[in-house]
């Protein structure tokens, strides 16, 4: 890539801290520092919550069951239901299993270890330990195709 290709690739990139600036972008990357401020911490979730409603509203947009995928998303994100915190447990899991086997991925499987504790559910501490010490590996068959 010469110095002019890269020039022009960073030109097209730009930085904002508000939410109206987001209007018809198609790719969004959050870069606040995890150490910030709680005020930046709060914006930051702000504006993705925002970001990821849209979403959901525009996957769903024109299906017969687009206001019960939109309830069942918000449940799903306040976990505010047994049923939403099994989910929510069982997505972590999975992004776990994939994550083990990303080589980029050993900082995220570090937190994780520290923090998976947490959890209030025995099987999903088994589950973490299966897939951590290498018993259990996720299907990859995904990844060939």
């Amino acid at each position: 890539m010469t110095s002019g290709e890269k020039k022009l690739i960073l030109s097209r990139i730009k930085g904002s801290i508000y939410y109206a600036d987001l209007q018809g972008c198609d790719l969004v990357i959050e870069c606040i520092r995890s150490k910030s401020s709680d005020k930046l911490i709060e914006l930051r979730r702000s504006v993705f919550k925002n970001i990821e409603e849209e979403g959901v509203a525009a996957l769903v947009d024109g299906l017969d069951s687009k206001k019960e995928i939109i309830e069942l998303v918000e449940e799903y994100n306040q976990r505010n239901t047994m049923e939403a915190r099994v989910v929510k447990a069982a997505d972590n899991l999975d992004a776990l299993a994939q994550a083990k086997g990303v080589p980029g991925a050993q900082n995220a499987l570090k937190y994780f270890k520290q923090v998976y504790h947490i959890t209030k559910f025995d099987w999903h501490k088994k589950a973490v330990d299966l897939i951590l010490s290498g018993e259990v590996e996720p299907a990859r068959d995904w990844q060939k195709k």
